[in-house]
């Protein structure tokens, strides 16, 4: 696949464009559908769910169901392993969860590769492709998809987990001047050391206000951070 495309998920600025690059990164290698879900483990010992999804119209109300469901024998293995989960009708048979794929599978989930990336903080990223036929026979075909779909996880991560990713009170959060300067012109393309001849500041300094914003907001990156502050209002 054209390294474009994996670029591409990682440049996400909203929702709908992330979720239309997901659908097109899916469907050049023959799936679907596509879920990218942001688990975030909470208190109480439960988990929230933020998610984009391109799925048949109507399955919704199944799939946030059993999304959170300890059934689930892929979910179940996420839990336990990082390494990528390639599912089909044996894998819930074996799990004791056939009625779970009989749900699903008129709904075209018959099989499907699955990925996700635990970070600090409780929280997981689930990235899986789906669709209504037999995966490939061949060893190496297959292992081609599965390498594709991780390369697509360490693009898409940043972007999905800022645009999913709501702060619990984002009124809270105050951003100085300088830091919203900063995180605009970054939207804008601009490096570190441009920032700082453009405001007339040293690139320590930048970095300096780059790294409080990061953890007002949460992030990991300063692109993620920028994102992040513009969905949520507070750049003006």
């Amino acid at each position: 696949m054209d390294l474009r495309a994996f670029v591409e998920l990682g440049s996400s600025a909203s929702l709908e464009e992330l979720q239309g690059r997901l659908v097109r990164f899916a469907h050049g290698l023959d799936f679907g559908m596509v879920s990218a879900s942001l688990v975030t483990d909470l208190d109480n010992g439960k988990a929230r769910f933020d998610s984009i999804a391109h799925q048949p119209a109507g399955y919704e109300s199944i799939f946030s169901a059993e999304l959170g469901s300890k059934r689930d024998p892929v979910l179940a293995m996420h839990k336990r392993s990082s390494l990528p989960v390639v599912w089909d009708q044996l894998t819930y048979v074996q799990a004791g969860a056939a009625d779970l794929y009989e749900e699903q599978s008129p709904w075209g989930f018959k099989t499907g590769i699955s990925l996700v990336m635990h970070m600090p903080g409780g929280r997981h990223l689930i990235l899986g492709v789906d669709r209504d036929k037999e995966l490939p026979s061949r060893p190496e075909v297959l292992a081609r998809m599965v390498a594709d779909i991780h390369l697509a996880m360490v693009y898409v991560q940043d972007a999905a987990v800022s645009l999913l990713a709501v702060p619990q009170h984002p009124k809270t959060i105050k951003l100085t001047e300088n830091e919203k300067s900063v995180l605009r012109w970054t939207l804008e393309g601009k490096s570190n050391w441009v920032i700082s001849q453009v405001m007339g500041k040293s690139e320590n300094t930048i970095r300096y206000y780059v790294k409080c914003a990061q953890a007002k907001l949460d992030c990991a990156s300063k692109h993620t951070t920028a994102i992040r502050a513009a969905r949520l209002g507070l750049l003006g």
